[in-house]
């Protein structure tokens, strides 16, 4: 399946997300790993990229 590489404003986002997400597990004090991205593997059929 091809699809669109990510552009930069999603990038940010994800890395915002990510920097935000990291400091308040880290706040918590929580065992946590936070990742920026993953790779997941979705069936054809449940994916909006048809």
């Amino acid at each position: 399946m091809d699809r669109p590489s990510p552009g930069l404003a999603h990038q940010r986002a994800f890395y915002r997300l990510h920097t935000v997400l990291e400091r308040a597990a880290e706040a918590a004090g929580a065992d946590v790993d936070v990742f920026e991205r993953i790779n997941v593997v979705v069936p054809e059929s449940r994916s909006p990229f048809r």
